[in-house]
């Protein structure tokens, strides 16, 4: 990693473990509703959920908004909480002494930024383009060159390093 500048992190998944929580909640959504599953295991319930929109996702399970039964995800991670990647407040500590660090996600920016602060991660990060931030989403590049831009790199590489848990990121990384 001699050469690299940057390191681009994912957010769920890298840092926290979203996609498990999403993927509980999405189990007790649909045991509530009497839904079978779309999906077994977790690899499916990643490629079946849409991380732009809870209200595709509902639709999809042909849940409305209005028939939510005493289930919904502010909520649920009021009261479950999401927890780190083991080892990644150090890893993450580590890499901002040498590298500039950012987040490109498909989760919200200020989801992002609150569950950072809240982890005292915050202020390692330089840029965060979340979900709102740009048009397309991964693996459409436009967050990933954004970023590029806010931290005035080039698309060159080996000067940036990206991490991230699904295909769609590693993708967007080679458009």
């Amino acid at each position: 990693m001699k050469n690299i500048k940057a390191i681009i992190f994912d957010f769920d998944g890298v840092i926290n473990n979203g996609v498990e929580v999403h993927y509980d909640f999405y189990r007790d959504l649909c045991k509530a509703h009497d839904i079978k599953l779309p999906f077994i295991s977790k690899e499916e319930f990643i490629e079946w959920f849409d991380p732009r929109e809870y209200r595709t996702n509902y639709r999809n399970l042909g849940i409305s908004l209005k028939d939510l039964k005493n289930l919904n995800y502010a909520e649920y991670i009021k009261r479950t909480g999401i927890p780190l990647i083991a080892g990644i407040k150090e890893i993450i500590a580590k890499l901002s002494k040498k590298y500039i660090l950012a987040i490109v996600s498909t989760n919200h920016k200020e989801i992002i930024e609150h569950q950072l602060e809240d982890y005292g991660l915050l202020k390692f990060f330089d840029i965060i383009i979340g979900n709102g931030d740009v048009f397309k989403i991964k693996p459409n590049p436009e967050a990933l060159l954004k970023c590029l831009e806010k931290l005035k790199l080039s698309r060159e590489l080996p000067r940036v390093s990206s991490c991230g848990t699904q295909p769609r990121g590693v993708f967007a990384g080679f458009s």
